[in-house]
């Protein structure tokens, strides 16, 4: 009876297999809407929108950040439109006041008022009449404000050629490999992790609005956290830290920017990963091609605020004397390169 009934199932699998398998072009795109819909709920939530839910500290911050770096940017250009940004302007004051009155007087408030600093010494030093608005917006600065450091840190400077070695940048762009083989009794020290992401902070973002985050977890947390990605079977339990790169989604304001998440972030992790390897450390990028599931339940471990959007993790440590690499030879540039004109 047993020995029948197993049959039977086999036969049943065998006959259904094929229709199961014709059906996975259905099945993955109802999931496409799915996860299509679950990022759409997500970006919908939080990003911030000029008219509403723009109290919020890091939406008000961003605002502040991306107005900065339009004036900043408008004096940079070749030919600058005297008197130009007075919507940019009006709008980053009246951030700038209610910034100051509910979280106090932090970098990213004097940042906002040197673009007024800025400004205004950018028409003098040419002698330029400063129009009657935006003479009202500055004198509603608090004059004790304008002259703080990271105030007067804001705005435009010479381009200095730089001369680089091509050869020695070359080989060290070159030299960086993913490494799976870490000597897991050696962390990277807590100095040495902030010394890495403030070499990374340069990199450039929309409006220079630096939205990334960067979690450094390690222990049981690392454990788990590696359970839910699908690239490290093999080598993880060896790995000392991982990195969570996340960008904040309450740092964009438009519908247009619903990718910007994921191409500011993918520069800045490839700037953590360049970082390390200056400072000695091997590192080994994880895909965050997630599941639904997975995305949700690494939310579950307390580690990011629900307006992150996970771009990818980095495995970090210090590669075993032992350690061996693959060659993964690259594409001829033929490839990747085409020519328009």
């Amino acid at each position: 009876m047993i020995t029948s009934l197993s049959r039977t199932k086999a036969t049943l699998k065998q006959w259904l297999r094929p229709l199961w398998l014709r059906a996975a072009p259905m099945r993955n795109a109802l999931l496409l809407v799915r996860i299509y819909y679950y990022d759409y709920k997500r970006y919908r939530r939080h990003y911030a929108t000029e008219v509403a839910r723009k109290t919020g500290q890091n939406e008000l911050a961003s605002w502040i950040l991306q107005d900065k770096h339009r004036i900043e940017k408008g004096l940079s250009f070749a030919q600058v439109k005297p008197n130009f940004g007075k919507i940019v302007l009006t709008r980053l004051l009246r951030n700038l006041q209610t910034y100051q009155q509910t979280y106090d007087k932090d970098s990213v408030y004097f940042w906002g008022v040197g673009a007024f600093v800025a400004y205004k010494e950018f028409h003098e030093q040419r002698q330029l009449q400063l129009d009657p608005w935006f003479l009202s917006l500055f004198a509603a600065l608090p004059r004790e404000d304008l002259k703080g450091v990271q105030a007067l840190s804001v705005g435009i400077q010479k381009h200095q050629a730089q001369s680089f070695n091509t050869d020695e940048f070359k080989t060290f762009f070159e030299s960086r490999a993913s490494v799976r083989d870490f000597d897991k009794q050696k962390s990277v020290p807590e100095e040495l992790l902030a010394a890495i992401t403030t070499v990374a902070i340069k990199t450039p973002s929309v409006c220079n609005r630096q939205h990334w985050k960067l979690h450094v977890v390690s222990g049981d947390l690392k454990t788990k956290v590696l359970q839910l990605q699908n690239g490290n079977a093999g080598f993880g339990d060896d790995v000392p830290q991982v990195a969570i790169v996340t960008s904040s989604l309450k740092s964009f304001s438009l519908p247009a920017e619903r990718v910007q998440a994921y191409t500011d972030g993918g520069m800045f992790a490839m700037a953590i990963l360049l970082s390390a390897h200056a400072h000695g450390v091997s590192t080994c990028p994880l895909n965050w091609a997630a599941s639904l599931k997975q995305d949700i339940e690494i939310r579950k471990l307390n580690i990011l605020d629900d307006s992150e959007a996970v771009i990818m993790l980095i495995a970090m440590g210090y590669a075993r004397d032992e350690c061996m690499i693959a060659n993964s030879p690259r594409k001829d540039v033929d490839d990747i390169l085409t020519l328009h004109s």
